[in-house]
């Protein structure tokens, strides 16, 4: 048996907004994570938004991790399926917070009446410039189940940048206990989500036709960890539960059949690591697997262009592909909110592939198009692709970046100039800088 590929435990998880009688409809935001944090670690969440003012941000903690995880449509975002473990009705605890900071708004009101409403206008922009991207702090509520039946960990106000914003923002805690959490961004009319996971326990998978074998171990350390219960799924159900062993690997026979959507958990105590390998990886009839790739003629688009797509896809036949020309397929794409804009059923060429065109609408939304290829019953192969739309904004300002040397030895302190001038002319005063430093190996 030849295995196949290795995955890492990192997750990456980005939801999008969920419409809900949104007031402005050209509002947009959406959260993201790409890493999964060690505990101690400051968490980091990245925050997109357009024709955003403020957001209100809420932080659950997940109780039951394996249910969770078991009853996502997708692993990696969450489209117009709102996520389960999201609590409506607010616990004791959040119900005397918000009766002590209503009474403190009428009192707060009661002396802002004193002032004129010129007063009042004067004070106000004042603090305009101060208001933009800050942020309060948490209000933190107690973990303890039989009080905060909800498990809502903490909930804060960001001020946003109305026109367009895009920044790592940091959670306002100190940190997290292990454990998986939900993050919900909400204007009061569209709601968005992504997950923070915090676990010192890693999972790495290596997978064969009808077999998969896991290792569990120490994030920090790398050791093994033993007796990590460790769950298999495909399609939603459960295939296989055990446990690892002293040398922290867990391996499995799988029962004959296809499988997609795979998910592997392991799960010790309040850690938790999710692994999503290739369902194609487990098939245990590998000649039925479809492989293929996806590409667009460009990777950006602006809202009234025309999106070209080509497809190529390829049968295995043992160690080798065959073309399946002739073949039917179905194509999709998706909008940011998981809108489907186009599904059409193709006739593969004499090459395996098909292509076509998506006309994108003046009020297109923007944001990360997806599109995928399925064949009969739905079946979906392993091509996927996407692309971005977006609108341009023509920079008002350039800048550059003169080092001081054209070469740094590693350790030697870098020294380099930064210039931003605006194009007519004046350079550009008080304005907050950040870099990356790429090092380049010869």
């Amino acid at each position: 048996m030849r295995p196949k590929l290795i995955f890492a435990s990192l997750l990456l998880i980005s939801c999008l907004t969920l419409p809900a009688g949104a007031q402005n409809p050209k509002a947009y935001f959406s959260l993201s994570t790409n890493k999964t944090f060690l505990p101690g670690e400051k968490v980091g969440i990245q925050v997109y938004s357009s024709n955003v003012e403020a957001l209100e941000f809420r932080v659950y903690r997940v109780k039951d991790p394996a249910a969770f995880f078991e009853r996502l449509d997708n692993v990696h975002n969450f489209g117009h399926v709102s996520p389960k473990e999201r609590v409506e009705n607010e616990s004791f605890l959040e119900s005397f917070h918000d009766w002590k900071h209503d009474l403190w708004v009428e009192i707060r009101d009661f002396f802002r009446m004193q002032f004129s409403p010129r007063s009042r206008a004067q004070i106000r922009e004042s603090q305009t410039e101060t208001r933009k991207t800050k942020s309060t702090v948490a209000e933190v509520f107690a973990q303890v189940p039989v009080l905060n039946s909800s498990q809502l960990v903490a909930r804060w106000r960001q001020e946003l940048t109305p026109r367009f914003y895009s920044e790592t923002e940091q959670v306002p805690l100190p940190s997290l206990e292990k454990g998986v959490y939900l993050v919900e961004a909400t204007d009061g009319a569209l709601r968005a989500y992504t997950v923070v996971m915090v676990t010192e326990l890693g999972a790495v998978t290596k997978t064969a036709p009808g077999q998969a074998l896991v290792f569990t171990a120490d994030r920090r350390s790398g050791a093994p960890i033993a007796d990590a219960d460790v769950r298999i799924w495909s399609d939603k159900k459960q295939d296989v539960q055990l446990k690892s062993d002293a040398s922290g690997l867990a391996q499995a026979a799988l029962p004959e059949g296809q499988y997609q959507d795979v998910r592997v958990l392991a799960v010790r105590g309040d850690d938790v690591a999710v692994v999503t390998p290739y369902s194609y990886n487990l098939s245990s009839n590998p000649q039925a697997d479809w492989t293929g790739y996806v590409y667009t003629d460009r990777p950006v688009y602006r809202p009234g262009h025309t999106v070209h797509f080509k497809v190529i896809l390829r049968t295995r036949n043992g160690e080798k592909y065959k073309v399946p020309a002739g073949e039917q397929v179905q194509v999709l794409i998706e909008d940011p909110t998981s809108k489907p804009v186009l599904q059409n059923t193709f006739t593969l060429s004499a090459y395996g592939t098909v292509h076509g065109d998506l006309a994108l609408p003046l009020d297109a939304a923007l944001g990360y198009y997806s599109l995928s290829v399925s064949g009969k019953g739905g079946q979906r192969y392993q091509a996927n692709g996407g692309f971005h739309v977006e609108e341009y904004k023509k920079p008002e300002y350039e800048v550059k970046v003169t080092p001081a040397s054209p070469r740094v030895l590693q350790g030697n302190a870098i020294e380099a100039t930064i210039e931003a001038r605006y194009f007519f002319g004046e350079p550009v005063a008080n304005a907050k800088v950040k870099y990356v430093v790429h090092t380049a190996i010869y």
